[in-house]
């Protein structure tokens, strides 16, 4: 998290350095301690840590933006305001995501308005629980996303389980997601990988066929997916611990 910090400190030494004095070593005196901190690959290391739910990079993020402003620089009244500025034009851009982030931002607002009371501590403090919030309705509105992607494909599956060629490319391109994704989001919400639910859906439909019908087992094995006999029937008697017959 902090390289992108560095190479900035890097930069700004470079800029520093002489004919005659090939390296210089960063100095907060190389920079002007009294403008404030807030960067846009800060910003939009920010950004894209709330957008994916993590509150672990956003703080990390937030930490460096307080130790740089607040630690290492003597931050004006007016710079604090400007750095506030920054800020809050920053978090309105998830007004679209957050309802109420007016809200959260006029809190911000009423530290700045007293200066007596003010503390770098104590904004960070507010600005991190905003932040965290944030992170939380992404990673819920995911949740509710992902639940419902699940629940698409699973009925997906419950429809079109006699297609001897279901598998997970075929969901990846119905549904617009990569294979990874598809086998890592099974994993994820139903505890069992994509071809044991597969296996669960068309083992349980010939079971029923076994039970309920004078169908052959090969035309059960034709009709719940499988290309053979012999592999309908290795699978059965995995799973059941007898074979297709000796169930029937």
């Amino acid at each position: 998290m902090n390289i992108w910090k560095y190479c900035e400190e890097a930069e700004t030494a470079r800029e520093h350095c002489e004919p005659e004095q090939h390296i210089a070593e960063y100095q907060i005196g190389f920079e002007d301690k009294y403008t404030f901190y807030f960067p846009d690959v800060a910003q939009e290391k920010l950004e894209n840590g709330i957008y994916s739910g993590d509150n672990e990079i956003v703080g990390n993020i937030l930490k460096i933006l307080e130790e740089e402003n607040f630690k290492n620089r003597r931050l004006s009244r007016n710079s604090v305001i400007k750095l506030n500025t920054g800020v809050t034009n920053f978090l309105m851009t998830f007004e679209a995501q957050e309802a109420n982030i007016s809200d959260s931002i006029m809190k911000l607002n009423q530290l700045i308005l007293e200066p007596k009371k003010f503390s770098g501590y104590l904004y960070f403090t507010v600005l991190k629980e905003i932040c965290n919030d944030l992170c939380n309705k992404v990673r819920k509105e995911k949740g509710i996303q992902r639940n419902k992607l699940i629940e698409d494909i699973q009925n997906y599956i419950k429809e079109n389980y006699q297609n001897a060629n279901l598998g997970l490319a075929t969901i990846s391109i119905k549904f617009g997601i990569s294979e990874g994704y598809v086998s890592t989001l099974f994993k994820e919400q139903t505890e069992i990988n994509f071809a044991e639910y597969v296996e669960s859906i068309r083992l349980k439909k010939a079971r029923t066929l076994l039970k309920e019908s004078n169908h052959t087992i090969e035309e059960i094995a034709a009709m719940v997916g499988y290309n053979s006999v012999h592999s309908f029937r290795r699978a059965f008697k995995r799973v059941h611990g007898m074979s297709p017959r000796d169930y029937r």
